[in-house]
């Protein structure tokens, strides 16, 4: 399966193009074809990546049942979401296979500047299973898009929801959790303390209603840390 991964990529970013400049509200689902047959493909896989794939998206089972039926009309709204959640499902699946080819782990330091202090409660060797290395990209990937988010971020003092040292703080506590996590064993209150932050900022951010889209994806990496920590522990 991982050898089509690429060209499903590929389909994908076409079927998301195509819903860009898409006017009409309401769509049939065998209008997006390579996108069903995907679907279908993933859904009747026996890899354990893909046992549950409306968790993984973040989706409802109905929506995802529709495009591998090839059978539905969805809001255009709800196709494009599902175009843009599967396309980062698929290269989370393309970073997790790169990873495995690896004959060697990566050497790992602390960045210098984290200045990270927590109790330690537990470590643990990661398993290497294929739901925990699903779960450690999804986490990897939304802690690396908020922080790139969090350093592009031209927001007016009025409108920030975290103060500079609170910026500066959360931004090492997350820099800390994506060096970790690509080491063979983690530790549990660090990753506690990466979810609470998160957790904690999404919260200030819903206060100011502001970074809507911060908020979102957040709540998603609290929710794929709260699974790893979990699986690990």
């Amino acid at each position: 399966m991982y050898e089509e991964l690429h060209e499903w990529l590929d389909q994908v970013e076409v079927a998301i193009s195509d819903l860009a400049s898409e006017k009409r509200p309401f769509l049939d689902v065998d209008e997006l074809p390579n996108v069903c047959s995907i679907v279908n493909d993933l859904m009747n896989s026996s890899s354990a990546y893909y046992d549950d794939l409306p968790r993984l998206l973040h989706l409802p089972p109905a929506l995802i049942r529709k495009f591998q039926k090839f059978s539905g009309t969805v809001t255009l709204q709800d196709a494009r979401v599902f175009v843009d959640r599967l396309r980062s499902h698929l290269k989370s699946m393309d970073q997790v296979h790169e990873e495995t080819l690896e004959e060697e782990e990566e050497p790992f330091f602390l960045p210098v500047e984290a200045n990270i202090s927590f109790p330690a409660i537990e470590w643990r060797n990661v398993p290497r299973t294929p739901d925990v290395k699903q779960q450690i990209a999804e986490v990897s990937r939304i802690l690396y898009d908020i922080i790139a988010g969090m350093k592009r971020s031209n927001n007016a003092p009025d409108d920030q929801y975290l103060t500079e040292i609170e910026r500066q703080q959360l931004i090492a506590i997350l820099t800390t959790a994506l060096v970790i996590l690509k080491a063979p064993v983690v530790e549990k209150a660090l990753l506690l303390k990466t979810r609470d932050a998160l957790q904690k900022a999404a919260v200030k951010a819903g206060e100011k209603q502001a970074e809507t889209a911060f908020g979102l994806l957040a709540g998603q990496g609290v929710s794929w840390l709260s699974d790893l920590i979990r699986s690990i522990f």
